[in-house]
């Protein structure tokens, strides 16, 4: 038994003799773990439960049974469960068969639809292997029928500049009603509720009236749906979505006002096949042909027009010669950006207009344009603004060091580079007493004729207090690196000296010389403070800067973007900025 779990034990209404049984301890703990079932409600979940479109009578059954175990059901669990399958089956013929059944159990349910499940598969299996012999059988015959007609085909596209559109050929049904021929089926026929021109009643075209005879032809109002075919058929994009009514001239004397759907992103005008029957009243409209192909938005699926046809539209007083391609779809009339425009429908403002013509003109930053441009920032020792003050433990004792002996050949190179730094503004001389003195270290660099002078400072480090401020390392920084394609690293020259010392922390600073005693007036190497504080005053520089990362004396300036082009860009923005930035804060 779990923690969570003795504690409710604790807690259980139990005596001290109720305790000691197992039993009780097991019906009490499955009382309150286990929540009362509301009968009602989960034999509502069983009576609502219908067999789904892909399952099998086993996996219902199965279902079935596990629902029924919490309705309390009883003796009659297998008669409730009979009753479900015979009301809950998908297949209608199974359903029929079931209720003329006089004596049906569950058994001879079961027996019923797993025999009807299994023979429509099998159906199944053989009408699509007779299916594809067919196919075979018909592609064979409509190539042997192209074969002897493409002569004859020919000669008519000689004396013709225009040949007929690929009106929809869906069966061979010719319609008395439109003139046309399309699948069986009044909802197939575009004549179906619409008014002849010439007799004025519904149901035909003009081109098909008959009202000089004694009858007149009617649609007739059955529906024979039986050899209905699939079509495509575009949907309507969920949103907002404007409309127009369309004022559209077929003729000198016909006019007739269309719905048209507004499409910003359209670059062509769309007209469904079924809506220009309509217009004409003519099941085989004329058209012009075309080799071009409407694509959708996304680029996913096209559509083979059936041919364009220029028609003049009206809107107000806007009057357009139109374009239209003819699609075999239900789809609305769509109208084009460009349409909407010329018949005043969609105004263009143009708020902020962006030139590119300095972007195709854009040349990378060379070395020598950012020399001649912030030479400032390259020259001389700067310093960043404000003074640094040194903070010191008074219970340290302080420490006053002998000067050390310094080898004769290299007094003249000492003297030299003291008075360089003195000249410089970054040591000074001393001549007062002063508290804490250090030693001098001379350290000697690769190239010739070059040192370095620092102090040893290793007790006056044990006096000061330090801010402890993190300093990054390039592991920090590497995951802001990971999409850069450019980089360029400025190292800032004789960092520590860039930072000023405020008159008491000069004067904690002093050390020996062979020629007498200094103070740094800048912050000096070998301070245990210096890196924390340096790199402080890095981060305060910098920040608000994209594309720069400091680590320790070093500037990381780097660029990204999808090509090399667009990532010299970004660098070389964040580059100018880095600069623009130390020429203004830095002294």
């Amino acid at each position: 038994m779990g923690k969570d779990c003795f504690q409710i034990y604790e807690n259980l209404p139990l005596s001290v003799q109720d305790r000691e049984d197992i039993d009780k301890i097991l019906e009490a703990l499955d009382g309150h773990f286990m929540p009362k079932t509301n009968v009602i409600y989960e034999r509502y979940i069983f009576n609502t439960a219908d067999q789904m479109p892909n399952e099998s009578i086993d996996d219902y059954l199965c279902r079935l049974r596990e629902l029924a175990k919490t309705c309390e059901f009883g003796d009659i669990t297998d008669q409730m469960i009979r009753d479900r399958i015979v009301l809950g089956t998908k297949d209608q013929y199974v359903h029929g068969r079931l209720l003329r059944e006089s004596k049906l159990t569950l058994n001879s349910t079961i027996d019923i639809c797993r025999t009807s499940e299994r023979t429509s598969s099998q159906l199944k299996k053989l009408q699509g292997q007779g299916q594809s012999d067919t196919n075979n059988t018909a592609q064979i015959n409509y190539e042997a029928r192209r074969n002897k007609k493409h002569m004859k085909d020919t000669k008519q596209q000689k004396k013709s500049s225009t040949k007929p559109p690929k009106y929809p050929s869906k069966g061979d049904h010719k319609c008395k009603y439109c003139g046309g021929k399309h699948a069986r089926g009044r909802n197939k026929c575009p004549a179906y509720g619409q008014m002849c021109n010439k007799c004025k009643k519904k149901n035909h075209f003009a081109s098909v009236c008959q009202s000089g005879s004694k009858t007149v032809l009617q649609l007739d109002e059955t529906d024979d749906s039986s050899d209905c075919e699939s079509c495509y058929t575009v949907k309507a994009t969920h949103g907002k979505q404007w409309f127009t009514k369309v004022n559209m001239l077929i003729d000198d004397e016909t006019r007739q006002d269309v719905i048209c759907q507004l499409d910003s992103g359209s670059t062509c005008n769309i007209l469904g096949f079924r809506q220009y029957c309509i217009l004409t009243q003519n099941a085989c409209p004329p058209s012009k042909p075309t080799s071009n192909a409407v694509q959708f938005y996304g680029g996913t699926s096209k559509l083979e027009p059936l041919g364009t046809v220029d028609i003049t539209c009206s809107v107000q007083s806007n009057t357009e010669c139109l374009n239209f391609y003819v699609v075999d779809t239900d789809q609305t009339a769509l109208l084009s950006a460009e349409t909407c425009k010329k018949l005043g429908l969609l105004t263009v403002n143009i708020v902020n207009s962006v030139d590119t013509s300095a972007e195709k003109s854009f040349e990378p930053l060379t070395r020598s344009q950012l020399l001649t441009t912030y030479h400032a920032v390259f020259e001389g020792l700067v310093s960043f603004p404000g003074e640094y003050k040194i903070e010191i433990d008074p219970t340290v004792k302080p420490v006053q060091h002998q000067p050390r002996n310094v080898h004769q050949a290299m007094k003249q190179k000492i003297h030299t580079k003291l008075k360089d730094l003195v000249n410089r503004g970054v040591i000074k001389k001393v001549t007062t007493p002063t508290v804490w003195i250090s030693t001098c270290s001379m350290l000697t660099v690769k190239k010739p004729d070059k040192l370095r002078i620092c102090i040893d400072p290793r007790d006056l480090n044990k006096a000061i207090k330090r801010p402890h401020y993190i300093n990054p390392t390039l592991g920090d920084i590497l995951p802001n690196l990971a999409n850069a394609k450019v980089f360029s690293v400025l190292d800032a020259k004789e960092g520590f000296w860039h930072i000023k010392l405020d008159e008491s922390s000069s004067f904690l600073t002093t050390f020996w010389t062979s020629f007498g005693r200094y103070r740094w007036l800048r912050l000096p190497f070998g301070i245990s403070s210096a890196p924390e504080e340096f790199q402080l005053r890095q981060h305060e520089v910098l920040e608000g800067l994209s594309g720069a990362e400091c680590v320790m004396d070093d500037i990381i300036v780097y660029g990204c973007g999808q090509t090399m082009e667009s990532a010299i860009r970004d660098h070389d923005r964040n580059l100018t900025a880095v600069l623009q930035r130390a020429f203004v804060r830095w002294d």
